[in-house]
């Protein structure tokens, strides 16, 4: 059961990966899961349906205002398509909510600097979900580097490889155009990007950066970007 001072957590989008977000929420001990929104209370409700959330203590909610105005919610996981990123940040930010951000936290740079002036104006906390910077592998390596264990950094390298299909991505339907989803290097590339930065760390010189990608194969039903 949550602590009586643990703070009020809401899922704004009840796709696959909210999922993960209400589970996190669920094991901290300073957080609570209190809300779940979606495009449709029946998706809000389905979702708290499959993870076990009791509707007496997990409000199900159909408009991002309406959750923003429930007093029990402090913190607001945004883990709606990569296009409404911007938009639903902003929102919660002037609501005066603490944000978690799926990645990417948007897809082109003035909804970046947007979202960036809405949470410096209303003084709240975020962070990007890049889970990959609390995995195991990086969080040794990161130790190994801040160590001295492996020495000068001359050379770091990332890369990103999965094997899911179009059918066992729900997010699919929205992420393979650029309009919803950026590029597939926001969608899936960008955590190769972070990892990188993480562990380089902001004080190191970055001397010069380069990336390689496989063509993009017409099968995957990716928009190709313009020429």
């Amino acid at each position: 059961m949550a602590e009586a001072h643990s703070l009020g957590a809401a899922v704004w989008g009840a796709g696959w990966v909210a999922g993960e977000h209400v589970r996190a929420f669920a094991r901290n001990p300073h957080t609570s899961d209190v809300a779940v929104g979606s495009r449709t209370l029946e998706g809000a409700r389905r979702k708290m349906v499959d993870l076990g959330l009791a509707e007496d203590v997990c409000r199900a909610y159909d408009d991002l205002d309406s959750l923003l105005a429930d007093d029990r919610v402090r913190i607001v996981s945004v883990c709606t398509p990569n296009y409404l990123h911007a938009e639903n940040v902003i929102r919660a930010a002037r609501a005066g909510k603490h944000i978690v951000i799926e990645k990417p936290p948007a897809i082109d740079l003035p909804s970046l600097h947007a979202m960036r002036d809405a949470v410096r104006e209303a003084g709240v906390r975020t962070v990007v979900s890049f889970v990959l910077r609390w995995t195991p592998l990086v969080r040794t390596i990161k130790s190994l580097i801040e160590h001295g264990t492996l020495g000068e950094l001359v050379l770091l390298r990332a890369d990103y490889w999965h094997h899911l299909t179009p059918q066992e991505w729900p997010g699919y339907a929205w992420a393979h155009t650029r309009a919803g989803g950026g590029s597939i290097m926001l969608a899936g590339g960008s955590h190769a990007v972070d990892c990188v930065r993480r562990l380089v760390g902001t004080a190191t010189d970055v001397v010069s950066v380069s990336a390689r990608s496989g063509p993009v194969r017409s099968a995957g039903g990716y928009e190709r970007a313009s020429t």
